[in-house]
């Protein structure tokens, strides 16, 4: 579930030479290994943007090292592997050229394949032997559903951060609650780690407007989502919902639902593959007849798979 780090720090409050040696042993290994990784991955993260911004691209990191330095302002407080980036959809093109200038690759070379096949996804992944995978986002979601937050909204919330070396732009704000929302709901809330994000968030809750904010997301066809995640903060981690939004959680039979299925779903046994629900992104759509349209059109959409059988 990828709360290795907030376990560390948690049993070294209370008493980490009361620990099993062998779980000890374990976690300083983890430890280790999570600083390398994360020194690599900054690395690659500000080679990245570095030279994303002297091509003139607007690109706005998010998830990842990123988050960890935006959210906990430590880079090691969180596990994460890829690197995710955001960029103008008219910017994507040139973005791409400056990965493969990097050495990185696409999974798929042709560009007139990627645009049929893969485009709707709106993102493309590249991958470089020794380094973090990287994937091109010019929205927050595929096609077929909404996000709480547009990729406009994530750019003008931008804020700096360090992420080792560097200064990185990543979202902030309310834009970030709006993101984490997305995504927990968006991947079905199947990582314990997504659920502390908005935890956290909910904890420095301060003079944040929830109601708008609500309001903000319902607007996008996904208020729910918003709703979701605070209700997985509380029943998982005892997170209090907050006083503007609680009526609103706990009538809406649709989140008590979703968010009793999700819960149920972490504690199944981890096979090391993708435990998301087939079509779990759907739960992005408020309403049902929204999900049934976006389930018909990817039922009829041609997929990369069907191409490669019948090359037409």
């Amino acid at each position: 579930h990828g709360v290795r780090p907030l376990l560390i720090r948690t049993l070294s409050a209370v008493g980490w030479e009361r620990v099993p040696a062998e779980l000890r042993e374990r976690l300083d290994t983890f430890r280790r290994d999570q600083l390398v990784h994360v020194l690599a991955t900054s690395e690659a993260l500000g080679e990245l943007t570095g030279r994303l911004a002297a091509r003139g691209v607007d690109a706005v990191a998010f998830k990842g090292a990123a988050l960890s330095a935006a959210l906990y302002r430590d880079l090691a407080a969180r596990e994460f592997n890829d690197i995710d980036i955001l960029v103008p959809v008219d910017r994507v093109e040139a973005a791409s050229q400056v990965l493969t200038s990097l050495g990185y690759r696409i999974s798929e070379e042709d560009e007139e394949v990627r645009r049929a096949f893969l485009a709707h996804q709106r993102q493309f992944t590249f991958t470089r032997p020794g380094t973090p995978t990287i994937d091109l986002h010019w929205d927050f979601t595929a096609e077929h559903v909404p996000f709480p937050l547009s990729a406009a909204e994530a750019r003008r919330a931008a804020v700096e951060v360090e992420v080792g070396r560097h200064r990185v732009r990543t979202i902030g704000g309310d834009a970030l609650v709006l993101l984490l929302a997305g995504h927990g709901t968006k991947e079905a809330w199947r990582s314990l780690a997504w659920v502390c994000d908005f935890a956290t968030v909910l904890e420095r809750d301060g003079s944040r407007d929830w109601r708008a904010l609500h309001r903000r997301a319902a607007a996008a066809g996904c208020g729910d989502a918003l709703l979701l995640s605070c209700a997985m903060a509380e029943r998982l981690l005892g997170v209090p919902v907050p006083a503007d939004l609680a009526v609103e959680v706990r009538s809406r039979r649709r989140v008590d639902a979703l968010a009793s299925a999700m819960i149920a779903g972490l504690g199944e046994a981890d096979t090391g593959e993708d435990r998301r629900p087939h079509l779990a992104d759907l739960a992005l759509h408020d309403s049902a007849w929204r999900r049934a349209v976006a389930a018909l059109r990817i039922a009829l959409r041609p997929t990369l798979g069907d191409h490669r059988a019948l090359p037409l």
